[in-house]
């Protein structure tokens, strides 16, 4: 029994073929039913964006699950299983887990640092738990998955510096003007940067978003994914002379705003600065307005230089974003060893229970005069009694199981407590029985103390 994850990604598959790989949420949900009466799978879920396609399964054999995701997504996608097969990659034991963390944090992801890809993560938990193919383990493992992904996210500024060119221009004017709050801007253009740009502009606060375009159709189109009004382009220099911020991504080939037209415009203004950003190429800004002492002028190139700053920002992060998973991936470890004096304690806790229960009913025969709220009393100290008696040892069993105390024996602490846990039915024990625990963490402690020694792969690199 062991944790893996099959997949594909950016890395390993052209996006020809991730698309038809990739999983809706309907697709998703018969995927998982498959998967939960398939016999070698005891708990799965399943990650599907745009750039990747992933199960991470708790399994018998690698190799069944790995031949079982081969056929799912040949059938899925209608692809032979060999175009399948040599796009996978496949992590068992820690490397899966750190795997996870890695995806959850944004270091395996197209855009280093990007946020998105953890609310899809905890999208495909909920699914799982929804349809029923999520566990102890995976939902333990995805406990610790999401929590590191939100640290990195939170503590961390590997999400946070700009790195495309209309998220640099919109952090270039937040720095020039302090907030966006209260400031207006022209958008001029209606394609995917000024789609991105509206976007960007918007969610920082613009008051006032006006879309120029030469097609009125493109910019219909545009104001319906955002609060903007749509100005005539017969009217461009009249607007250009009244907004704070110009994003010029037009595909026109040639300026648009001249020499000329600044000239005209500026006197209107009575020296009030503008920032002017050309996202096009070629220019739709004459470059040599920015000798104007009321402009701030960039291009691509000026943003670009934004951008690489931003990326080696980021990869700066990484280190310490590795740091926080190798910090989790250790307590996760710890765990996965503590797991096998559960039962034990489990069973520890319910004879304490018990014996309180025999005492508090022996209590109340024989003293029937006894008020509800001295009842309520006897019943908080003596349970209270129960849990101090219990709190040490068992802080004491788990810290055993935890180091791997040779001297710690689940079966003797048993016999010591006088409790038969074993044989009593209890949904832990059940989940340890059938999954075989004891073979479960032989290969896992194997394959950490692997990773640990670093003789093993990790997951920068992968394997078909």
């Amino acid at each position: 029994m062991q944790i893996v994850v099959i997949g594909l990604n950016h890395r390993t598959a052209p996006v020809s073929l991730r698309e038809k790989v990739s999983f809706d949420k309907d697709a998703q949900k018969t995927a998982l039913l498959r998967m939960k009466d398939t016999r070698s799978l005891f708990e799965t879920v399943l990650v599907s964006t745009c750039n990747r396609t992933e199960i991470y399964t708790l399994t018998t054999s690698t190799k069944a699950a790995r031949d079982f995701v081969i056929r799912l997504l040949a059938q899925h996608s209608g692809l032979a299983t060999e175009e399948i097969k040599d796009t996978l990659y496949t992590f068992e034991g820690p490397q899966a887990v750190q795997h996870a963390m890695e995806v959850a944090c944004g270091l395996d992801s197209i855009v280093l640092g990007e946020t998105q890809i953890l609310g899809q993560v905890k999208e495909a938990v909920a699914l799982a738990a929804e349809i029923g193919t999520i566990g102890s383990f995976l939902k333990q493992m995805f406990r610790y998955v999401v929590e590191v992904g939100k640290r990195a996210q939170s503590e961390t500024m590997i999400g946070q510096a700009p790195v495309s060119v209309a998220s640099a221009a919109i952090q270039l004017a937040e720095k020039i003007y302090g907030s966006l709050r209260g400031r207006s801007a022209l958008i001029l253009g209606a394609g995917t940067m000024a789609r991105i740009a509206a976007e960007h502009l918007s969610a920082h606060g613009v008051s006032q978003l006006y879309i120029a375009n030469r097609t009125l159709t493109n910019a219909e189109e545009l104001v319906r994914r955002v609060e903007a009004k749509i100005v005539p382009w017969e009217q461009l220099q009249h607007f250009v002379g009244r907004v704070d911020v110009v994003v010029a991504a037009t595909g026109a080939g040639r300026p648009i705003i001249t020499e000329n037209m600044w000239t005209s415009i500026r006197t209107g203004r009575h020296g009030r600065q503008t920032l002017l950003l050309d996202l096009a190429i070629p220019r739709n800004i004459d470059s040599s307005l920015s000798g104007h002492s009321d402009v701030f002028l960039y291009d691509v190139d000026d943003l670009q230089q934004v951008v690489d700053v931003n990326m080696e920002e980021r990869r700066r992060q990484t280190r310490v974003v590795r740091e926080m998973i190798d910090s989790s991936l250790l307590e996760f470890d710890e765990w996965i060893s503590s797991l096998s004096v559960v039962p034990v304690i489990t069973a520890i806790r319910e004879k304490g229970v018990q014996i309180q229960s025999d005492v508090m009913e022996s209590l109340k025969r024989k003293l029937p005069h006894l008020s509800e709220k001295e009842i309520q009393i006897l019943q908080k100290h003596t349970m209270s009694i129960v849990n101090q008696l219990l709190r040490d040892p068992i802080h004491a069993m788990k810290d055993m199981a935890v180091q791997s105390d040779p001297a710690f024996s689940p079966e003797a602490l048993a016999q010591l407590f006088g409790i038969e846990f074993i044989s009593q039915p209890h949904p832990e024990r059940e989940m340890l029985t059938s999954y075989k625990m004891s073979e479960f963490m032989g290969k896992w402690r194997s394959l950490m103390a692997e990773k640990m020694s670093g003789s093993t792969v990790g997951s920068s690199v992968y394997r078909s």
